[in-house]
Order: C-alpha cells, then sequence, then structure tokens
C-alpha cells in the first residue's frame, strides 16, 4: 500500500493538518463552521439573484472568435451536444435522450458507471478523496465545467443560430436543475465555480440578443450562487495555488461585467488581491511556483485574461503585474522546443480557461504564450507559429518578431537551467531542475523528481517525464508517477527523494542547490541526507551536440546502498542496447547515441514501463536504466549523449 492510500480518511486528515500553520487551523475550523451553517440551509436557485444586466467580456473581439473557431473544436463541441460526450480520457455511455442535459447524466461517473452523490447531499459531505468504487472525480469535474458551450456559443453568434442558442440556454437550465446550489459533488471545489462564471459571462457575451428570454434572469441566478460560493470558501494559505488565481480572477471578472452584483464593491480588492498574488505564483524569473509549465500557463491565463478584460474597461494593471506575467512567458518558451511542446514536468490535468471543449488538441503553453507575447509585444515570449484559439481574441495586436532563444539560460531563482543546442534536426532543448518541490508547505503538483532532467530535439519529445495519469484515485499510481524512479534522476534504495504524504501533499521536501550555472553546471539535492547521509550530486557539460551528465554522491554514507539512475524516452521512440548503453532513433530520424560508464560494479537494462501522455492515460515507454551497489561516496555513473 502506497503511503499516500495508508490509514484511509483519518490519516490523510492528520497529515494533511501536520502541513498547517496555527492561522491555517484556526481558518479551517471556522470554514468547517461556515459548511455546517450551509449545510443546514435550504438552498435554492431563488436564493441568489440580482437586478442589473449582465455586460458582455470587456476586450473580447466577438467577430475574432468566430474566425478562430477551428472545424474541429466546433465538431467536437456539437458531437457532445448530440451526446457523444468525451472529456479527458473517459467516455460516458451514450445517452437515451437528446436532451441529455435534463438527466442525471452530470453526476456519473464515466469509470465506474456509478453516479457521484448530487441532489439532496449537502457539498461539505461529499467525501470525493476517499470514495471507493469511483474513478478519477476530475471525469465528472470535466464535463461540469460546461466549457464545451463556448465554441458552441461562438457559432450561435456566427450563424445567428437561434435554435443553437435556445440549446445552450437549455443545457445550463439542465445543469441548474440536477445541481441546485450546495448539493453534490460539483459544488466542492471553487476552482470548478471559477471556470463556470468565465464560462456564463463569455456564453452571455455571445448569445444574449439569440437566447430566449427566460436565460437572462436565470443566468443571472446561476452567476450570482457561484459568486457567492466563490466569496464564502476561498482557497487560502496552504492551498492558494492555482485554485486561488482562479477565484480572484473570476470574482473581478465578475464584478466588471456585473456591477450589481452583491459584493461587486470588492472589484478594486480582488484588483489588488491579483497584483500581489502574481508575484507569489512566479518566481521573480518568471518560473511557475508549481513548478509544472501548463499549470504555469494555466496562471497565467487566468491572470492575462484579468488584466485583459481589465484594462478593456479602464482598469489598468501595474508595470510590475505586467512585467511578472512577461517573465513567466519567457521562461515557459526557453522551455519549449521548435514545434511549442514543452516537458511534462510535475502535474498536469489539462485545465483550461478559455477553453474550448473535450478535446486540447493544441500545445497551451505556447497558445498561452502567443497571447502575451501580442498583448506586451513581447519577441522573447513569441512562441514556434500556432493554430489560433479562442483566447487569441483578447487581444487585438500584431505578433511582434520573435526572439528564439539561444545558448545557455540558468533561471535561478525558479530551479531550472536550459540549454539550446544546434543540431541537424533542429535546436534540442535540454532542461534540468534543481528547483523546489514545489508551492507552499504541501507542494500540491510536485513530484520528487530533483536533478531530473528532459530532452527535445526539434520539435519531438525524446528524454521524456512519465507524467501525471490520475489525482483522486488509484493511490499507488498516483504515488508511483510522482516518485523519483519515475523520473530522470538518480534514486537510492529505491526511496523517494521527498516523502509522500497525500494525492497533494509532501511532509518532507528535498532541496535543491545550485552550485554553478554556464558553462559547466553542477547542483545538488539532500533528499537523501536524513535516510542516507549523503548528497545527491550532479553535473551536466554540453561541447556541441556532445552532452556529458555526471552523477556522484557526498557526504557519509551510513550503510551500503542500492542505486538507479534511468532515462524514459518517448513511447515512439525505438531503442537499441549496447554493452554500455543504446542508440535511441526517433520517428523523424533524429538519434542519440548513449554511453554509461559505471563506477562499480553494476548492469545496464531496458525497461518497459507505464507513462502517461495525457491525464488519464497510460503508454508503455522505454526506459535505460543503471543500476548497482555503493558503500561510499564518490561517483557513481557518468551518460555521454550524442546527438546524431
Amino acid at each position: 500500500m502506497s503511503t499516500s492510500s495508508k490509514g484511509g480518511r483519518f490519516a490523510w486528515y492528520v497529515r494533511r493538518l501536520a502541513s498547517m500553520s496555527p492561522p491555517e487551523v484556526a481558518h479551517r475550523i471556522i470554514e468547517r463552521g461556515k459548511q455546517f451553517a450551509d449545510s443546514r440551509t435550504n438552498w435554492s436557485w431563488d436564493s441568489f439573484k440580482f437586478e442589473g444586466a449582465i455586460a458582455p467580456l470587456p476586450g473580447l473581439r466577438v467577430e475574432e472568435c468566430a474566425k478562430n473557431l477551428t472545424e474541429l473544436i466546433e465538431r467536437d463541441a456539437r458531437a457532445t451536444l448530440s451526446g457523444d460526450i468525451a472529456f479527458l480520457s473517459a467516455e460516458w455511455p451514450r445517452p437515451a435522450q437528446r436532451d441529455w442535459w435534463r438527466t442525471n447524466l452530470w453526476s456519473l461517473d464515466p469509470a465506474s458507471g456509478k453516479h457521484w452523490p448530487g441532489r439532496g447531499q449537502r457539498a461539505s459531505k461529499s467525501a470525493y478523496r476517499h470514495a471507493e468504487g469511483f474513478g478519477d472525480v476530475k471525469f465528472v469535474w470535466e464535463i461540469n465545467r460546461l466549457q464545451f458551450l463556448m465554441p458552441l456559443a461562438v457559432a450561435a453568434h456566427r450563424d445567428q443560430d437561434q435554435a443553437l442558442a435556445a440549446d445552450i440556454a437549455d443545457v445550463i437550465e439542465g445543469w441548474m436543475d440536477s445541481n441546485p446550489p450546495y448539493d453534490g459533488v460539483n459544488w466542492t471545489n471553487g476552482i470548478e465555480f471559477a471556470t463556470r462564471v468565465i464560462v456564463a459571462i463569455f456564453v452571455n457575451t455571445l448569445i444574449a440578443d439569440l437566447a430566449p428570454l427566460r436565460f437572462a434572469p436565470r443566468l443571472r441566478q446561476f452567476l450570482a450562487a457561484h459568486v457567492w460560493m466563490l466569496g464564502r470558501y476561498p482557497s487560502l494559505f496552504s492551498s492558494a495555488n492555482n485554485h486561488r488565481v482562479a477565484e480572484l480572477a473570476a470574482l473581478y471578472i465578475a464584478y466588471t461585467c456585473a456591477p450589481t452584483l452583491p459584493g461587486a464593491s470588492r472589484r478594486a480588492h480582488e484588483a489588488d488581491a491579483l497584483e500581489r498574488e502574481v508575484l507569489r505564483q512566479f518566481h521573480a524569473d518568471g518560473v511557475g511556483a508549481e513548478q509544472s509549465p501548463t499549470y504555469a500557463a494555466y496562471s497565467l491565463e487566468w491572470f492575462a485574461l484579468a488584466a485583459l478584460c481589465g484594462e478593456a474597461s479602464g482598469d489598468r494593471r501595474s508595470a510590475s503585474y505586467r512585467t511578472r506575467l512577461r517573465d513567466a512567458a519567457r521562461h515557459l518558451r526557453w522551455m519549449m522546443d521548435d514545434a511549442g511542446r514543452t516537458p511534462a514536468i510535475c502535474d498536469d490535468d489539462e485545465g483550461r480557461v478559455v477553453a474550448l471543449g473535450p478535446k486540447h488538441d493544441y500545445l497551451y503553453p505556447a497558445a498561452i504564450c502567443a497571447t502575451i507575447a501580442r498583448w506586451l509585444n513581447d519577441g522573447e515570449s513569441a512562441p514556434p507559429p500556432q493554430a489560433p484559439t479562442l483566447f487569441d481574441a483578447f487581444s487585438s495586436a500584431r505578433a511582434p518578431t520573435t526572439i528564439a532563444p539561444k545558448g545557455q539560460r540558468t533561471f535561478a531563482e525558479g530551479g531550472y537551467s536550459v540549454w539550446r543546442i544546434p543540431t541537424a534536426h533542429g535546436d534540442a532543448m535540454l532542461a534540468i531542475d534543481h528547483a523546489p518541490l514545489g508551492f507552499l508547505s504541501i507542494a500540491a503538483h510536485g513530484h520528487a523528481d530533483a536533478l531530473a532532467v528532459w530532452l527535445h530535439i526539434g520539435g519531438e519529445p525524446v528524454i521524456i517525464d512519465a507524467g501525471t495519469y490520475l489525482y483522486h484515485t488509484h493511490n499507488d499510481a498516483r504515488d508511483r508517477f510522482r516518485g523519483t524512479r519515475a523520473h530522470n534522476t538518480l534514486c537510492l534504495d529505491g526511496q523517494n527523494q521527498s516523502r509522500i504524504a497525500g494525492p497533494f501533499n509532501w511532509s518532507q521536501h528535498a532541496k535543491a542547490r545550485l552550485r554553478s550555472g554556464a558553462p559547466d553546471f553542477h547542483a545538488d539535492h539532500d533528499g537523501y541526507l536524513a535516510s542516507h547521509g549523503v548528497k545527491h550530486v550532479r553535473s551536466v557539460h554540453v561541447d556541441g551536440a556532445r552532452i556529458t551528465i555526471a552523477d556522484g554522491i557526498e557526504g557519509a554514507l551510513t550503510a551500503p546502498a542500492k542505486w538507479s539512475a534511468g532515462f524514459t524516452f518517448h513511447q515512439t521512440a525505438t531503442v537499441e542496447t549496447r554493452e554500455d548503453g543504446a542508440i535511441v532513433t526517433m520517428p523523424t530520424g533524429a538519434r542519440l547515441q548513449i554511453e554509461m560508464h559505471l563506477a562499480n560494479a553494476g548492469k545496464i537494462a531496458l525497461e518497459r514501463v507505464d507513462v502517461s501522455p495525457g491525464f488519464g492515460k497510460l503508454a508503455k515507454a522505454p526506459r535505460l536504466v543503471a543500476s548497482g551497489e555503493i558503500v561510499s561516496a564518490g561517483a557513481v555513473l557518468t551518460t555521454i549523449f550524442d546527438i546524431i
């Protein structure tokens, strides 16, 4: 049994409590009191209403949305409306009736075929983290984000299609009928409320003059209930990661578009909070504090959306706010290959904001950087050419001339060093992690990957991360994908560098230290200091298309230890082993010749391991692993990669 699954629900609460400061404990007690009171209140949609119209999203160029609506996105959204429902890696059974949104499909878990508790069960009673026999709750949350309505609204506006607009209104009403306020699993998480707020305002911007008359008062109820929940249950203290960003941005945008909403006088407060938060969520060098490129892009999209809507309504963000977003986009650009792909570092649940239904067939960080580059006229943020998305419709500026990253750069505060290496197949992108485990005391989305490396050649991932797989179920797999053995770094005695204390919690954080950056890279981490008395030291030297990675340990080893160090290759790679390494061939013809020199007796083996190419998806990929035993500190392994 995994660490995170031991002891069940009670043990989870104990470990979670251990990560809290006294002020957070007090906050959680108050929060539980609110939940108790709310669970005894007979909420209905009539409990939430306000007078006044919902204005269009400021800055949204409606006609540009239609230009950027791809045929694939529209087709998938229409398929969802017709009952062909697929989100993330899951498919729902085809409903018997066309207007499936008037059924209880909103609570169906597609993995188990069971229904999550909905109408009649208070949200505070929904134990989705510990539910036995269900699939990951992310799947049911994904359909309930209602984002497939956004491209449908664009299509309805483009075609002035009143029937489609009526269907969109019916879907929202059907959702409301199945999900009364504070009932069920769909009212448990602020980031879900925030997403639906943006969907509601976006949809209203496009179909307000096409939808049936009943739509406007119902949408006001929908918006008022979600905004009330966002204000009542903020994600604070150790939960104040991307969830907090989403909540603040959604409140700010809602108050901008509906100034008669209860609480709208706090609009300036939410703007000030966003100004503070952007400096916390991104390090001074632009690296996302959660250490995941996709979560950095997700927070970046929320921050940028709030800023773009604010500017269009006469409320401009500060220079420091804009500079931090620019630097965040620049860091992501450094991590992109020639096609705009970024390594799958740490967690990724494929979350989007202005996003586009059941299939995300675009390179998300690159798409966000494209809009940032246009908005801020920053060529260093501009990614390789990307297909347009609906988020592009918030900026009318021309794309700046791209200034592609060259050479080597160290992001010392955020903890990454990146090399751009010219090769016959395009630039290679090599990155190494010397970052903090993650953000805040629980480092929720971090992985035990200190000193891990990733390599892309041209536009092709070669040395990859194992990915995420699932969040709220299969805890053993959740631990395995976050663990050290799943990453491209050194592992001692099969132990993780950092100690897992729950699916989104770590009780002990390995600390990495950068010793030197360019031209020769040296760093260490202390994740094995307490258990083994040593630090892992990794050096990287790049000479043309040759990369040398040297691993060793420093300190007083407390007992002989078994070690392993592996490199996972993309599932499309062909790997031919040799006595001292392997030759890796990619579909485009790029090749990687590998030599592994073990300091002591050991072995080299090729394994087939699980990787997760998308949330909920599994695939097999080749992994080259060297292993042996050490009895004292010193050199362990030197690996040489020649790109040919």
